[in-house]
């Protein structure tokens, strides 16, 4: 049954979570804005600029507003009802007197502002003081004073603000692409292709994310079998290849390209066999950063068989992301080990699988189109259900609608595949360092769930939630790093 006490502590951890979502997705503006000009440095200035925004909108969001509004403070001998309706009621509702401003605005209005009740204000427009007698407005000032109590004024005013300045940011940016530097048609065109770029690799990343999210509440509630869950996932593969045949263009088959495909194809299907394991013995806010340990192997991949030599800072960087995916396997009992838990090894494996798979995969996109590639590779896995079924005889016999969920999943995570090969097109870099935002996109809805719905996806303090979103933000960090070197 909800009370005051529990509306207060959701409303005061959606200010935090709030908060915590506009520090990520600033960052991640800076992240890519950074890409696009060259300039690491701009990725600093928005993590400050992030972490400025986020104080000055705690402390002085209500004076923002206040001053936008145009309000002046009431004093009681001059708005002598208006002021002592606050204060009586203040003191039935046991609050301490907040602050009451008068707006001069013919609109009637009224709102209530401030970080906390000892710093609150209610505001009122003359609009509001002329059509209302004392028992209207006491009705009115009543119903302000419960956003006091209950804690959500804050939150309200904090969206106003920090709304506003992501606004204003995307403005600026979009601009100085579209107007900025270069003004021909040539450049105007470049950067359109840019923001079609990175509207598919932000609809990549989402689809990715919420593919992850429906996997992990499946495994959770539905099928709780991983050979279940690879036979479903095979025959969504087959049906999705289906899909693509008419898309894909006159098909065309070679051992040239065959023989890394299906290399490929193998590796990237052991790869989610040991997903579906892991799975069920992973957190989603500690497997879903623990994909972007791949650019890592990637690295390691090509240094030791290919013989690149990369600067000597990218050991710190790849130090950087390991100690951030050790950070994001912490649980309540902070214990290091952690990382070393069969969970977190068995998704370390699922990556490195991953990171060869990939490498043949590029090999393929030499010799066809990326549609071929993906109806060839989805094919194979379609009809590796037959031997799969026969050898692991898994256990099916779910319910229609659970199964119907689990193909939903499959194909948001096909989508995913699809829209980022598009965003390819337009700017890879770009497009590539986007997509790493599924992993906080996982990471905010495990925290609203855990905070919400804790038998949904996974339950933790927010102590662990805050030092997991430090080694997101830090595996993040040492991978763009790596990128820029």
């Amino acid at each position: 049954m909800a009370t005051l006490y529990t509306e207060q502590s959701k409303n005061v951890t959606k200010t935090w979570l709030l908060m915590t979502v506009f520090f990520v997705v600033v960052i991640f503006f800076g992240y890519f804005v950074s890409i696009y000009y060259g300039n690491a440095n701009i990725l600093y200035l928005f993590v400050l600029f992030s972490v400025f925004m986020n104080i000055f909108s705690y402390w002085f969001s209500d004076k923002i507003v206040l001053k936008l509004s145009g309000a002046k403070l009431a004093k009681r001998e001059e708005n002598f009802v208006l002021y002592t309706s606050v204060e009586n009621l203040a003191i039935t509702a046991g609050l301490p007197m907040p602050k009451v401003y008068i707006i001069e605005d013919n609109a009637p209005n009224a709102f209530a502002t401030g970080r906390d009740k000892n710093h609150a204000v209610v505001a009122v427009t003359t609009g509001l003081l002329a059509i209302l007698d004392k028992n209207e407005l006491e009705g009115v000032l009543a119903h302000e004073l419960s956003h006091i109590g209950n804690k959500d004024m804050l939150l309200s005013t904090i969206v106003v603000v920090l709304v506003g300045f992501v606004t204003i940011l995307a403005d600026v940016f979009t601009r100085s692409i579209l107007w900025g530097n270069h003004r021909n048609d040539d450049n105007k065109a470049s950067g359109l292709f840019m923001i079609v770029g990175i509207i598919f690799s932000i609809l990549a990343a989402t689809s990715f994310a919420l593919s992850l999210v429906f996997n992990k509440f499946i495994s959770k509630h539905k099928i709780d079998n991983p050979n279940a869950l690879m036979t479903y996932f095979m025959l969504s593969c087959l049906s999705f290849a289906v899909f693509l045949f008419p898309f894909a263009g006159r098909l065309v088959f070679s051992l040239s390209f065959f023989e890394p495909l299906l290399i490929a194809t193998i590796t990237f299907l052991i790869g989610y066999y040991l997903f579906f394991v892991g799975i069920f013995k992973t957190d989603a806010s500690v497997f879903a950063p623990l994909f972007q340990f791949q650019a890592v192997i990637v690295a390691l991949f090509a240094f030791v068989f290919l013989g690149e030599r990369f600067p000597l800072q990218n050991y710190l960087w790849i130090s950087l992301v390991i100690g951030g995916a050790i950070l994001v396997t912490l649980d309540e009992k902070m214990n290091i080990k952690s990382f070393l838990k069969p969970g977190v090894l068995i998704f370390l494996a699922m990556q490195l699988l991953h990171a060869v798979s990939n490498l043949y995969i590029g090999f393929t996109l030499q010799k066809i189109n990326f549609l071929q590639v993906l109806f060839w590779e989805y094919l194979v896995i379609g009809l590796s259900f037959f031997p799969f079924a026969l050898l692991a005889k898994p256990r099916l016999g779910y319910p229609l609608k659970t199964v119907s969920q689990f193909f939903i999943a499959t194909y948001l995570s096909s989508v995913g595949a699809l829209l980022l090969f598009r965003a390819f097109e337009e700017n890879l870099t770009i497009s590539s360092s986007i997509a790493l935002m599924s992993s906080p996109i996982v990471f905010i809805i495990s925290f609203f769930a855990s905070r919400f719905k804790p038998d949904l996806l996974e339950h933790h303090s927010s102590k662990v939630y805050l030092i997991r979103l430090v080694g997101i933000l830090i595996i993040l960090f040492g991978i763009f790093k790596m990128s820029v070197s």
